[in-house]
């Protein structure tokens, strides 16, 4: 089993490229191709992590809005009832 690491976006298309087919026909776990494939999802999310952070609201309550009205949400008030917080 030859894996490199992704330098450049191509290895990476490459990569997102033969890991697409696992999705159709996942391999056994355990397997060659199954440890193939749990391979290349690490190196995919590590790429991804490094080159496409997600920065995280600074906290739980940070504004977030109703896709229809766009009122804020109180998360504090619709964890509880999702129909409660929207202002």
């Amino acid at each position: 089993m030859e894996i490199r690491p992704i330098h450049t976006d191509d290895d990476f298309k490459a990569i997102l490229h033969e890991v697409s087919a696992y999705f159709d026909n996942e391999p056994e776990p355990g397997s060659p191709e199954g440890d193939r494939f749990e391979v290349l999802l690490t190196l995919v999310k590590a790429y991804e992590t490094k080159h496409f952070p997600i920065d995280l609201p600074d906290s739980p309550h940070s504004s977030l809005t109703s896709g229809k009205s766009g009122q804020p949400i109180d998360l504090a008030a619709a964890q509880y009832d999702p129909h409660a917080g929207h202002a």
